[in-house]
Order: C-alpha cells, then sequence, then structure tokens
C-alpha cells in the first residue's frame, strides 16, 4: 500500500471555517505523551479540543467517516471498525513553536488496534511558517502537503512528526481508525 492517501474536498471552504469556529469554542488542554498522557514540551507542544458526537457535529462525522471509508477501501484494505475517540482539533502555535517529535500512533485497546492515522488541515499555509507533517516509513522523512482542506491518512504505525511551527498558527482536524488486531 502507498504511505499515504489523500483526499481533497472533504469540506467545502465555508463547512472549514465552521469546523474551526466550533472547535474553537470548545474548551483547550494541552496535549499530553505516553501510557500516563503527562505534559512533555519537548516531545509534544500542541493543544487540543474534542469535538464529541452530537447533533451540531454529526454531520462532521458523518463526511469524514465516509471520505475515510473511501480512502481505506481504495488504498489499503484495512479491516476498520470505527473512530477510536471522539475528533480531535489540534493547534501548534508559532509563539511557542508548537510541535509533534517522531512517534507512532500505535494503540491498542478492548481488543481494537489503531490502524489508520487521519489528519485533515484546517489553516491555510500562508498563515503560518514550519509545522510540516512529515513521515518517516522508509527511512528519511518525507513531507507532506500542507493545503487546507486536505485529508491526509496513512497506516498508524508509521513513524510521523510535526515540524516546530515557527509563525502564526497550525490546525488539525485528527482522528484514529480502529478496527481488529492486524492478522
Amino acid at each position: 500500500p502507498p504511505s499515504y492517501a489523500w483526499l481533497d474536498g472533504v469540506f467545502s471552504p465555508q463547512e472549514i471555517e465552521r469546523i474551526n469556529d466550533l472547535a474553537r469554542s470548545m474548551p483547550a488542554k494541552r496535549v499530553g505523551v505516553g501510557q500516563d498522557l503527562h505534559y512533555d514540551p519537548m516531545s509534544n507542544r500542541s493543544t487540543a479540543r474534542w469535538l464529541v458526537p452530537s447533533e451540531q457535529t454529526h454531520w462532521i462525522y458523518f463526511k469524514l467517516t465516509s471520505a475515510i471509508a473511501h480512502l481505506n477501501a481504495m488504498h489499503y484494505q484495512f479491516e476498520i471498525t470505527g473512530l477510536d475517540e471522539e475528533l480531535y482539533y489540534v493547534t501548534y502555535d508559532g509563539a511557542e513553536e508548537g510541535h509533534y517529535d517522531w512517534h507512532a500512533d500505535t494503540h491498542h485497546d478492548s481488543g481494537f488496534t489503531r490502524k489508520l492515522s487521519v489528519t485533515l488541515q484546517m489553516s491555510d499555509p500562508t498563515d503560518y511558517e514550519g509545522g510540516e507533517l512529515e513521515l518517516n516509513g522508509g527511512g528519511r522523512p518525507e513531507p507532506l502537503t500542507k493545503a487546507k482542506g486536505r485529508m491526509l491518512m496513512f497506516p498508524s504505525y508509521t513513524i510521523h512528526r510535526v515540524r516546530p511551527v515557527t509563525r502564526g498558527v497550525r490546525s488539525a482536524l485528527v482522528s484514529w481508525i480502529v478496527g481488529p488486531p492486524f492478522k
């Protein structure tokens, strides 16, 4: 399978702004790392807001999960059952060089395995500098495009990072897709 797959047009520009406004109205929390989710600014300096399933967010979940199912069927054919947790809106602030160092999104819980990681770019790339999402599945970093509205999907076991944002703010809508353990 490819190292990553992508899809444009999951949400219209107006829908992206609607999601941005909704997410910014939610409480923010520093992102933790490791099993105990401790805050470690050397590894991860970002802020998250959760978009929980509700009448207000149903349309977001529907469009996103439909696009995920489509890309999975086209490129990976992983056996998937749903989302690992609520949609995760993450921001990396250039004022503090927001970043997330090399890591994989693997997680095993209650018989399910994270199989796919999904990032939907919510910021205009001209509004910030740095913040490149890079994959390192083949031994050298591969920067991915920063096009606003582009959904990127890759196997959760792929090592990846978000480089430091040096100006402005980068925002993304993130999700992890689970299924039964790989065979």
